[in-house]
């Protein structure tokens, strides 16, 4: 899931096996770590030989010329593949995504079986019979136990006062247990609440929740955290509507990563929405990437949100406020095209979910889809939907009969499907 640790562990892994410090089956194996984002063009070239695309990889560590060096490993059935983040290679048609799972298939059946190979994903992002004869594994969530470890490692000595006071929320608010079962919102809590005085309880009671106040403290309280008093060029309702913004045109657009002169070229184009001007860009640039955070330098002269996550938290934000725009004039379906049009791209899932969180007990966007649903029922829709009634804090308003039986039709079916799946 979101947040679960997929990149975290198996960077991890690939780092720990180069420096001989862990094996697999008895023996050392040759790491190749391949963000797949990274060779989204490459990879939809059916021409190119797959064994290329690992040496490219490998090209990007500064390793050039590996072909013969990999071609020994592999005969001997040394290599370990790691090919993190299939799900970001989603679009509209997944055609991307297919191809890969074909080549990856027909690559894997072509070598010594002794080597290994490891794709993580989000479980929505994939089709199982794509990976036929793959194992499935699944990173499981953290226990208490492991929160605990967790926030105890994260402050240490220094700041054993603020670990006790979150230790002593999270284990007597069993829903903020399970908010937090995440490591990256387990991170984002104690990040949240290492900022503020350790008396202060911090209590999050859903994911957009979290997100909204750690995007908060990261604009205005990450420089005092780090000893850096200075005074913003931008207000945080400036740097949020334009990031917003950024984040809409990368989903619109199935792009998670920016070059610096396209990044520039974007906030040239929305800084005066918020009374700023053009020739002000890189300034704001760096301002968010070096006082914010929120936006990073990936590599290879591209730039991305702090997490996919927050991506998606934004872009969800300009799904809330075409939402809202269409309800004050009552004309819903033409404001909501972009996001109709992409309810089955993986891309839109958790943007969508979040959307519903961000509405705050609202039940408009829920209904739509409902709709959609009913125009044309499937699993697919059909697990959206529940996202967003997981994210969507219905209970604290009196909801309208209507909607209270087409939340139950929901949650009916869902119990029905997951039935199904058991047997």
């Amino acid at each position: 899931d979101p947040g679960a640790g997929k990149t975290t562990v198996s960077s991890y892994c690939s780092c720990t096996i180069a420096d001989r410090r862990m094996k697999l089956c008895g023996k050392h194996y040759f790491p190749v770590y391949i963000p797949l984002r990274s060779l989204k063009t490459l990879l939809a070239d059916d021409s190119q030989p797959f064994q290329g695309i690992l040496e490219r990889a490998l090209g990007q560590y500064g390793f050039q010329g590996s072909q013969k060096y990999l071609e020994r490993r592999l005969a001997a059935g040394e290599c370990l593949l790691i090919f993190d983040g299939f799900d970001e290679l989603a679009d509209k048609t997944g055609d991307i995504q297919l191809a890969l799972a074909r080549r990856l298939r027909a690559f894997s059946t072509s070598i010594n079986p002794e080597n290994r190979i490891l794709l993580t994903s989000r479980p929505h992002s994939y089709e199982p019979a794509w990976f036929a004869g793959f194992q499935v594994f699944e990173l499981t969530d953290l226990t208490l136990e492991q929160i605990e470890k967790f926030v105890d490692g994260w402050f240490g000595k220094a700041k054993e006062q603020w670990a006790t006071a979150l230790k002593k929320t999270v284990r007597t608010h069993e829903r903020i247990q399970l908010l937090l079962t995440k490591p990256l919102m387990l991170a984002i809590v104690c990040f949240v609440h290492g900022a503020r005085d350790p008396g202060k309880t911090f209590l999050p009671n859903r994911r957009v929740d979290i997100y909204e106040r750690c995007v908060h403290a990261l604009i205005t309280d990450w420089d005092h955290s780090r000893g850096i008093d200075r005074q913003p060029s931008f207000t945080a309702d400036q740097i949020l509507t334009v990031l917003q913004e950024i984040a809409y045109y990368g989903l619109l657009h199935e792009k998670l990563e920016y070059s610096e002169r396209e990044l520039l070229g974007l906030v040239r184009s929305y800084l005066p929405s918020v009374g700023r001007q053009q020739y002000e860009a890189e300034v704001f640039l760096d301002e968010v990437i070096e006082h914010t955070g929120i936006i990073k330098e990936k590599g290879d002269g591209l730039y991305g949100f702090l997490h996919r996550t927050f991506h998606e938290y934004f872009a969800a934000k300009i799904i809330e406020r075409k939402l809202l725009q269409a309800v004050s004039i009552k004309d819903i379906r033409p404001s909501m095209r972009d996001a109709l049009a992409n309810l089955y791209n993986p891309l839109w899932t958790e943007p969508v979910a979040l959307a519903a969180g961000i509405m705050r007990g609202r039940t408009e966007l829920v209904t739509l889809l409902y709709e959609e649903y009913r125009q044309t029922p499937n699993d697919e829709m059909l697990r959206l939907l529940g996202m967003c009634l997981r994210d969507a804090d219905l209970e604290v308003r009196d909801k309208d009969p209507d909607f209270l039986l087409i939340q139950d039709e929901i949650l009916s079916k869902l119990v029905m499907v997951a039935d199904l799946k058991k047997a």
